[in-house]
């Protein structure tokens, strides 16, 4: 008969095994999108912004040995003393202090509430302000036009409600093309591309000479 001390020790196991595999396939749909190198995961800081519960922060401190990953939410658990509680629009953050800052699954939301694009162009420019010279911005929405769609197939949402919906949308996108107008004119790159349905952008930021 088991001790009651290695039932305990079981069900803790079982249960860290449970954690590490959520972590594990959260990172992996972060990597889906992005990609990023081993090097770059073990050694460059990330802020993690729109994190959720910090499953890819906290994959990177675990798993990656990376102390220098960060997350961002407007709730994070108590429990993880690398997430702050913030907004996209107003990072409390200084500037140029991320090698890498993220935000996925966050600037279509921002869209989808966008009466007349201020939103969207002060959540990628508080992504900028706070990427250091030479640093990268990663983020990834769903396909445009799948957003389009799933607006109209909501059936809890009036006409009114949907037209709405597809004009914040539009307008939000209409600010994202100029704002990365203005980041190409002064000097920095950026790659747009698609990928499992998926839109990933990536803005380098030009390093300073």
């Amino acid at each position: 008969m088991q001790s009651v001390e290695h039932l305990v020790q079981q069900r803790i196991i079982a249960e860290e095994s449970k954690e590490s595999l959520k972590l594990r396939l959260k990172f992996e749909e972060y990597q889906s999108d992005f990609n990023f190198p081993d090097t770059t995961l073990e050694q460059e800081s990330f802020l993690d912004v729109g994190a959720g519960n910090g499953e890819f922060a906290s994959y990177l401190q675990k798993d990656k040995g990376n102390k220098h990953a960060f997350a961002l939410d407007t709730e994070c658990p108590s429990s993880l003393p690398f997430c702050i509680e913030g907004s996209i629009e107003s990072l409390p953050y200084g500037d140029h202090l991320f090698d890498n800052t993220v935000a996925r699954n966050v600037i279509h939301t921002i869209m989808l509430q966008d009466s007349n694009g201020e939103k969207t162009t002060r959540a990628l420019a508080e992504l900028t302000r706070v990427t250091k010279h030479g640093g990268k911005i990663y983020y990834s929405t769903h396909n445009p036009l799948t957003l389009f769609q799933k607006i109209q197939e909501l059936h809890d949402l009036t006409k009114e409600q949907k037209e709405i919906s597809t004009q914040h949308l539009q307008q939000g996108l209409q600010a994202e093309q100029k704002y990365l107008e203005y980041v190409t004119s002064l000097g920095h790159s950026v790659q747009q591309l698609f990928k499992n349905g998926r839109r990933v952008v990536t803005i380098t930021l030009r390093a300073v000479q």
